[in-house]
């Protein structure tokens, strides 16, 4: 039997116990998790009906282009002193960019939050932070959501090259890195422009999505990968039709000729070319070695052991990336099993792991971007393309401690005035509550401050 089976599986590979959760998992830890790797199934987002990136596309593109006359609205209104219009003018434009993006960030927390799934949603939020884009750049505040529906959840139960694949010809991943700028010296668009090569994708590529910065690739390899990549694009000018806001392979600014990458040399073959290296890519042992540290410092330890990386790397190799096989070879580890409050939760597992322990549906006025950015750690907006970091010492500091306090009096302080904030923290913790805590939480002046004892406490703020 394995100690703290359910408080492990619950809390460390999901987003925290449910009343009841914690009774229903028991001692099958686990089996309850394996349970939950379904391949060839997608990670799907149940819920409200959410638009494709193609339409959201379509809806930055009118915004972009009506952004010229509401900007001079907006200036004549102020002018004029009509201070009631000039805010009404401005809301409007806020609400065009921040309503698609609200409404993902709530679907998405929504899902964490009542899923029976909870292991499947916390795939899908460490692959979508492997792969980060930013809503930081203004295209991407449009279709960041949609690139997790479409990029991640649907390959987070299978391979590791298909969701490779996804991720670069999405528009989310293209404009992000600017690859869409991206021209071929040589290529009949580059011998006429002044414009040349973007090493952005091909770069992070390299360093962040696979073989990782110490596998072994070399500046050169960034340039070849660069060149290869050119004519990766966005289906997005006047022209574009009904194809509008999907994958472009643009012929004439591909750099034409054969590319070496890490010692292996690639013919010329237009679009086919960099879909080659990306295979070959994913199946190299630094890509096996980096993936599997990064899942292992996610789920296991901020210093990940080193056994269970080579374990999860072997597989890796074994199964082509055949992702469930990696998670099944994680979770029949012992060593995954060993520490019930190994990892400091993040601002997103703290505040999603909150709500579920109390036991609310009631997201619709949660309020979660503002929670989140207030924390520290704002939907899609993670500050560079390696993604949010996932050690303690990133997480945890006095400013930190300071604004995670203030949340919890937040929260707390809307809580109902029959709260039962004991119950709550043994239904979420069960045998790693302490004693201390519990006394704590039971000698506080009323529901409110217990709750916050409870959000507060060593053992809820860790996984």
């Amino acid at each position: 039997m394995v100690k703290y089976s359910a408080e492990i599986a619950a809390n460390r590979f999901g987003y925290g116990a449910r009343p009841g959760d914690l009774r229903k998992i028991g001692s099958n830890g686990p089996d309850w998790l394996s349970e939950q790797i379904t391949p060839g199934k997608a990670a799907s987002l149940e819920g409200p009906s959410l638009p494709s990136t193609q339409d959201l596309f379509k809806r930055f593109q009118a915004y972009r282009q009506d952004q010229k006359e509401r900007k001079a609205a907006i200036k004549e209104a102020k002018e004029k002193g009509d201070k009631q219009q000039t805010k009404t003018l401005r809301k409007q434009m806020q609400m065009e960019v921040r309503g698609p993006f609200v409404a993902e960030v709530q679907a998405r927390s929504a899902a964490a939050i009542t899923t029976d799934k909870p292991f499947a949603e916390r795939l899908t939020h460490f692959w979508s932070n492997h792969f980060s884009v930013s809503a930081q750049k203004l295209p991407l505040r449009f279709i960041s959501g949609a690139y997790e529906r479409e990029a991640i959840r649907p390959y987070v139960f299978g391979s590791f090259y298909d969701m490779l694949m996804a991720v670069m010809t999405h528009p989310a991943m293209l404009l992000y890195l600017d690859n869409t700028q991206s021209i071929g010296p040589n290529s009949r668009a580059g011998t006429k422009r002044k414009r040349g090569l973007n090493e952005n994708l091909a770069r992070e590529a390299l360093e962040l999505h696979t073989v990782g910065v110490n596998g072994g690739y070399s500046q050169e390899d960034v340039t070849s990968l660069a060149k290869a990549l050119t004519g990766w694009s966005v289906h997005g000018g006047k022209n574009a039709g009904t194809k509008v806001g999907t994958f472009s392979f643009r012929p004439n600014v591909h750099e034409p000729g054969a590319q070496t990458i890490m010692g292996k040399r690639y013919s010329e073959a237009g679009m086919d070319q960099a879909r080659t290296i990306f295979r070959d890519l994913s199946r190299h042992p630094s890509t096996a070695k980096f993936i599997s540290t990064k899942l292992v410092r996610h789920f296991v330890s901020d210093t990940p052991p080193r056994q269970l990386i080579d374990k999860l790397s072997r597989k890796f190799l074994a199964s082509d990336g055949h992702l469930p096989d990696v998670y099944e070879e994680m979770l029949a580890s012992s060593s995954a099993w060993s520490d019930p409050l190994a990892k400091v939760k993040s601002p997103t597992d703290l505040v999603l792991s909150t709500f579920r322990a109390v036991g609310t549906k009631e997201t619709d006025q949660m309020r979660i971007t503002e929670m989140l950015t207030l924390l520290g750690q704002a939907p899609f907006t993670a500050p560079s393309p390696a993604g949010w970091p996932d050690t303690a010492a990133d997480w945890i500091g006095p400013n930190a401690i300071e604004k995670r306090l203030e949340w919890a009096n937040a929260l707390a302080g809307h809580a109902p005035s029959m709260i039962n904030p004991v119950r709550i923290a043994e239904r979420a913790l069960g045998d790693t509550l302490s004693m201390a805590t519990k006394t704590s939480i039971s000698q506080a002046a009323d529901g409110s401050q217990g709750l916050t004892l409870f959000v507060m406490s060593p053992e809820f703020q860790r996984r």
